[in-house]
């Protein structure tokens, strides 16, 4: 057991600092950093970083809320990974019927994460976490509004990596009677983020 693992299995895990941050909070913010080590320091630290977050997601409230009301979920899904690999493996971790209708301050849930912070973790990639993505949807949260009243259909929609045929059935789970008549703040409806994007480059 390194220091690091003995150190977070003697810990208050629950316990937060000045920011509301607990440490699964912490380890998911710095967790998607790359290492710039050129040796094999590199593999020995994901990998003991990813014991410490089995640890930590075990023994942790995954639903605590910082102070910008973001859970460790939400960090997760929010970081640019160097290595979706780590990415899925943190997020697989982290899904759960408590954590993933939260909204933070600015009225994200970890579903509108996913789709908009899809331009930077999935673009060169096209191995989407359909299984997780899939247990983040539901009913309710296609048709959850952020603080711009936009749902997490509006963000795809406003990407053009979703348009990809390998994605596409992905999309269509995104998509409910009601939320295509959402308008946001803006009054913008869905089809109109796609209509502002230009598809054919």
């Amino acid at each position: 057991m390194s220091i690091l693992e003995r150190l977070v299995s003697n810990a208050n895990v629950n316990m937060q600092d000045d920011s509301g941050r607990t440490p699964l909070h912490i380890l998911m913010i710095y967790f998607s950093y790359k290492y710039k080590s050129k040796n094999n320091s590199k593999a020995l630290a994901e990998s003991m970083l990813m014991s410490v977050l089995v640890h930590l997601v075990s023994a942790s409230n995954v639903k605590l809320q910082d102070a910008s009301g973001r859970t460790a979920l939400h960090w997760a899904l929010q970081r640019k990974w160097h290595n979706p690999g780590l990415l899925l493996s943190a997020v697989s971790k982290l899904v759960c019927e408590e954590n993933m209708d939260v909204q933070d301050k600015q009225g994200k849930t970890a579903l509108h994460y996913v789709i908009d912070c899809s331009k930077w973790n999935w673009k060169d990639m096209y191995v989407v976490p359909m299984d997780t993505i899939s247990i983040l949807l539901s009913s309710r949260n296609v048709n959850m509004k952020d603080g711009k009243g936009m749902c997490p259909l509006h963000y795809a929609l406003s990407e053009t990596l979703w348009f990809d045929e390998n994605l596409y059935d992905l999309l269509l789970m995104l998509v409910s009677e009601e939320n295509i008549r959402f308008p946001d703040d803006k009054g913008k409806l869905p089809f109109q983020k796609l209509l502002s994007k230009p598809l054919f480059d």
